[in-house]
């Protein structure tokens, strides 16, 4: 079963992409997942799939209803092992045409609604003397591409807060790290035109062929979930407040 087994892992953003594939992969591992996201029907496919998947509809730019969700998950199962605070949106923005409601939408969920979860189950975490926090970033906290200012700014702030989470945290036995995917195949990576952006031609005579990415192509949602179980799990027992860059070699070219 792994290393999860009766093991409570909550997954935000559990609909689709990355965090649907962490969904599958800890409940692979024997986790009871509980899986979270604004879209209740894709959910409710995902968990009328998996056994032992759990469905918990939530809007996570509202946090009166991360703080319901949460309550209602330690009602359930009384503990949470892991967190993956995975939910984010991206909207392509110059920031001479970005406005305040997209700066406020953009951090509402992609950087508010992982401080309401934490706050919410670190107590819990405490009390267990035990749990691990991961947070999905972005490489684009590092280097980013036109218009994505209010997005990588985000990102970012998600580096820190993990960091000073982490330091917070581990006299309780909770370990918080991050990781930021490189360029993964997700909805995320579908254009405004409904093409993906793996597959344009730019992206395969850049990234592929002249090897910008030095292994030649997009990655997996399920390699993210992959080092997701490693940083879980006991086998990183000795590592916190870090951020794993998962981006086939992407960051180490120039």
């Amino acid at each position: 079963m792994g290393h999860f087994a009766d093991r409570v892992c909550l997954v935000t953003g559990a609909a689709k992409g990355i965090g649907e594939a962490m969904a599958r992969r800890f409940r692979g591992e024997g986790a009871h997942v509980v899986a979270l996201d604004v879209d209740g029907e894709r959910l409710s496919a995902l968990a009328a799939e998996l056994p032992g998947v759990s469905a918990l509809t939530c809007d996570l730019a509202e946090p009166s209803g991360i703080a319901r969700a949460a309550q209602a998950v330690i009602q359930k199962f009384g503990r949470v092992d892991v967190l993956i605070n995975n939910a984010g949106v991206l909207q392509y923005r110059h920031i001479l045409d970005a406005d305040e409601q997209h700066w406020r939408k953009t951090l509402a969920i992609n950087i508010d609604a992982q401080f309401f979860m934490c706050r919410a189950i670190a107590p819990l975490m405490k009390s267990q003397r035990s749990g691990a926090i991961i947070n999905i970033t972005s490489i684009q906290a590092y280097q980013v591409e036109p218009a994505v200012s209010v997005y990588s700014a985000t990102k970012g702030a998600i580096v820190a807060f993990t960091k000073g989470l982490a330091v917070d945290l581990a006299p309780f036995g909770v370990r918080v790290n991050a990781i930021a995917p490189g360029f993964i195949r997700t909805a995320m990576s579908i254009a405004v035109d409904g093409s993906d952006e793996t597959e344009a031609p730019e992206f395969q005579e850049w990234y592929v062929r002249r090897r910008k990415i030095p292994l030649a192509r997009a990655g997996q949602p399920s390699e993210i979930a992959s080092v997701a179980a490693f940083l879980a799990s006991p086998e990183a027992s000795y590592i916190t407040g870090q951020t794993l860059i998962v981006d086939g070699g992407l960051r180490a070219t120039f």
